[in-house]
């Protein structure tokens, strides 16, 4: 029907209103599915942190591992801490399935506890758990040759010390994770410690196990070549431990200690201490035996000391080589009878130290101020750390002065009334006879990095005059070649040193127990090394030092004399 006021049709412009409204209804369409494409393209390109985090959970688990730890060499360039493979077994809890037999392997190979540690992991929903760290290859082929289900072997790194026992006192030992626990590992973990790193375990849509891979390099931000090199011969080293165990064991004593050092710079080129332990299998040996005695064993010193007293008093001019004492088999002061190991009769400073006579060195160290006496005793070194580079270093006793009530004021002449570490005391005789200069004893040469060396700086002070240490290196010679050190002595060299043989005080009294030792030097007349050994508790007839620690010197000097082609064998 026509329009009044003309024109088409009303049918023809409805249908065209409806073409219109259709055609918009399109557009809308296609913008709404194209805005769905536009978004369903970015969340596949750029998806959603947090579904990306749960989708990769679904598909590979972390673990955290480290990277090789720094080496130790001795002063040789001679490898003796490094780190090496080891394997680690893993599970995957979801996917251990274990028929009777397999379960019995399991148990006879990891234990009761392996598999409850699997069902815990599998009920809290974790997707790996170790099962043992660190096994030998055995094991590991065995794992892997029973092809058991959701049980895995992983390559770790642990730190492997080549030469065992040798020097363990000196290197320490890493925990499970690589971290230091003692010794040089521990004093120097920051800077010997290796790198984390992530491993992936790389799994398909069923859970399972189908590869493995680096998350982040094992060098990232690597130890670039770090090293500790040390003042330790490794040659002197072996020997050194295997001549006090087997002094220490057949006396049946509790403890023992040696060191070996250069008198004119503090290098330490021997420590050892019994008894003694292997770093690679710590766990099996008991705290006591990884105590190292040389920088954390307290004793008495005794006799060692007289030198170190007739110093102090040559030094004051309180004393004179013409002068002598009376013994008559003890002294008397306070109360407290001081007893001798023979009455000397009238004898000169230098027979004072040659025979070791209590009485005489009384008498000199009375005849020296308590005050000074004191004073270079701390001059010394006793009473403070050496700032030697290991943990555990003891402080020692030396109580001041003012507090040496009764026969203190006597004893502290024979060794008495104080107490010291081994180190402090073979620190304290390098200054006696290398001229007079206390030198801080060291482990560490230097440190390795970035391909540069940098050595440890020598510490040093005067102690006493030059005049008074040659005094004092006359004397020991002497004590060597006619006195109470006659079996320290070593064919072909000029040796001088000191015994010492010490009660030892318990509950206030002094016992019939007794620590034992010996320190010497050679060459007599210029020294460049000195050898510190000592014993605790020896058990038997003789304690003497002279008859025990002096051979052994003797014995370890002679080998360490033929490394450096003094000596010619036998």
């Amino acid at each position: 029907m026509p329009l009044p006021w003309g024109g088409g049709s009303a049918e023809g412009l409805a249908s065209e209103g409806s073409k219109f409204r259709f055609g918009v209804l399109l557009s809308l369409c296609g913008l709404l599915f194209f805005s769905i494409f536009l978004r369903c393209l970015s969340l596949h390109l750029r998806p959603d942190p947090r579904i990306e985090e749960a989708l990769k959970g679904q598909y590979w688990s972390r673990v955290a591992l480290r990277s090789d730890r720094g080496f130790i060499f001795d002063r040789n360039g001679l490898v003796v801490a490094s780190s090496v493979p080891s394997p680690s077994v893993y599970a995957v809890p979801g996917e251990v399935q274990l028929d009777p037999a397999g379960a019995q392997w399991f148990r006879s190979a990891f234990g009761e506890e392996a598999l409850r540690a699997i069902d815990e992991a599998r009920r809290e929903g974790r997707k790996f758990v170790w099962i043992k760290r660190r096994v030998d290859q055995s094991l590991a082929s065995a794992v892997l040759s029973a092809d058991v289900r959701g049980l895995y072997v992983m390559e770790e790194r642990k730190r492997f010390y080549p030469f065992g026992p040798v020097g363990a006192h000196v290197l320490g030992f890493c925990g499970l994770d690589d971290q230091g626990l003692e010794g040089l590992e521990f004093e120097w973990d920051s800077f010997l410690s290796s790198r984390v790193y992530l491993y992936k375990l790389l799994r398909d849509a069923r859970g399972r196990i189908v590869g493995r891979a680096l998350a982040s390099p094992p060098d990232a931000g690597g130890l670039g070549g770090r090293g500790l090199q040390l003042t330790l011969d490794f040659r002197y080293q072996h020997f050194l431990d295997k001549e006090l165990s087997e002094a220490c064991s057949s006396n049946g004593a509790e403890w023992g200690a040696g060191i070996l050092m250069s008198a004119v710079d503090g290098r330490i080129l021997a420590m050892a201490s019994y008894p003694s332990f292997d770093p690679n299998s710590w766990w099996d040996f008991p705290p006591e035996h990884r105590r190292n005695n040389a920088v954390s064993r307290v004793y008495e010193p005794g006799s060692t000391v007289k030198p170190l007293v007739a110093a102090i008093g040559l030094e004051l001019g309180k004393l004179s080589g013409r002068e002598s004492f009376y013994c008559p088999g003890y002294y008397e002061y306070a109360g407290t009878r001081i007893r001798c190991i023979h009455s000397h009769g009238r004898v000169s400073l230098e027979e004072v130290l040659m025979y070791s006579c209590n009485a005489g060195a009384i008498e000199a160290r009375l005849r020296v101020e308590d005050r000074w006496v004191y004073e270079y005793l701390r001059a010394f070194g006793f009473g403070s750390r050496t700032g030697v580079e290991l943990p555990g270093e003891e402080v020692g006793l030396l109580p001041p002065f003012r507090e040496w009530f009764g026969a203190t004021r006597a004893l502290v002449g024979i060794g008495h009334g104080f107490a010291v570490t081994p180190v402090q005391l073979a620190a304290a005789y390098c200054a006696l006879v290398n001229g007079g200069f206390l030198v801080r004893p060291r482990v560490v040469e230097g440190v390795l990095g970035e391909e540069r060396f940098s050595p440890a700086p020598m510490e040093r002070r005067q102690v006493i005059s030059p005049e008074v240490s040659a005094e004092l290196r006359r004397m020991l010679r002497r004590v060597v070649q006619v006195g109470t050190a006659r079996k320290a002595a070593v064919e072909g060299l000029e040796v001088g040193g000191k015994t010492g043989t010490a009660q030892i005080a318990e509950e206030g009294r002094y016992t019939d127990r007794y620590v034992i030792s010996f320190v010497g030097f050679w060459p007599a007349e210029e020294p460049r090394h000195l050898l510190l050994l000592v014993m605790g508790r020896p058990r038997g007839g003789i304690v003497l030092a002279s008859e025990i620690v002096a051979p052994l010197f003797s014995r370890v000097v002679r080998e360490v004399a033929r490394f450096e082609g003094g000596l010619s064998s036998p």
